[in-house]
């Protein structure tokens, strides 16, 4: 929850029963577009792309998936924060959160 922006907070099996995820290779951020009331309150937004391996989740298949992540900050010293997270394995693609 702590890595999350407050309107997206996981509030679903990831934050009470998280899974296992391993073998985390971390790609290359790229710049994302804010739309919308998101623009007033947020100043960068990226989204960046990971491979890892996936055991215990209920909405992703165990084992190797794509999982492409969006952060946002505030101000160009905040810290980058979870806004959402698209996951897609051998069974399919899904939003988590």
């Amino acid at each position: 929850m702590a890595l999350t922006i407050h309107a997206y907070g996981w509030g679903d099996g990831w934050s009470s029963d998280p899974p296992i995820l391993e073998d985390v290779e971390v790609g290359m951020s790229s710049p994302d577009v804010l739309v919308g009331p998101t623009q007033m309150q947020w100043d960068d937004a990226v989204t960046v792309p990971a491979m890892v391996t996936v055991s215990g989740d209920e909405d992703v298949a165990d084992g190797p998936a794509d999982l492409t992540f969006t952060l946002w900050r505030g101000r160009v010293n905040d810290r980058w924060l979870i806004a959402g997270l698209e996951a897609s394995s051998p069974s399919g693609s899904t939003i988590i959160g």
